[in-house]
């Protein structure tokens, strides 16, 4: 797929490629690369129905969370927040405490849900090696939200210094701290 798109210059060949790979493998990044090919074409629908495609063709439960989780990112990027909640929970029902869903679930959700939500996030955070796939960047949600919206400075302080143990150039991380 790589070599589609770069050395021969054909991107629509890569998306189908890697498209490919996400149904052969249900691949987080395969899927991303397959997005951000399709969405260079400027049309919606491609994307889309890539997606959609991805979420009814994944052979496993942690491959359809994955498209899901994909699809509600991008919920979440257009400002859909209803859409982008409804996705996060589907693909942290099939995978019970993936970090991704529940810290774009964190985005969604208000009130008293936001705040039980980021203890959770929280906890499941701190159950984590330093270093694990995707644990820097829900930290960063977590300390923002924390910070923004709950107004919990001891929670913000701790995930801020997580950021800086995961990432020590972390210059944002140095600045709340």
């Amino acid at each position: 797929a790589e070599v589609m798109e770069t050395e021969l210059q054909d991107p629509a060949g890569a998306a189908r490629m890697y498209g490919e790979i996400v149904e052969l493998t249900g691949d987080r990044v395969a899927l991303r690369e397959q997005v951000r090919l399709l969405a260079s074409r400027d049309d919606a629908s491609l994307v889309r129905r890539a997606i959609d495609e991805a979420i009814q063709r994944a052979r496993t439960g942690r491959a359809r969370a994955t498209a899901l989780l994909t699809r509600g990112e991008r919920w979440l990027h257009m400002g859909e927040l209803q859409n982008a909640r409804v996705d996060f929970e589907a693909a942290e029902a099939l995978v019970p405490g993936m970090v991704p869903a529940l810290s774009g679930l964190l985005l969604c959700v208000e009130g008293e849900e936001r705040f039980s939500l980021a203890s959770r996030l929280r906890t499941v955070l701190a159950g984590l090696h330093r270093r694990t796939p995707d644990r820097a960047e829900a930290l960063r949600v977590l300390a923002r939200t924390a910070e923004e919206q709950l107004r919990d400075s001891q929670l913000a302080q701790w995930a801020w210094s997580e950021v800086l143990a995961e990432n020590p150039e972390s210059e944002q991380a140095r600045e709340r701290l």
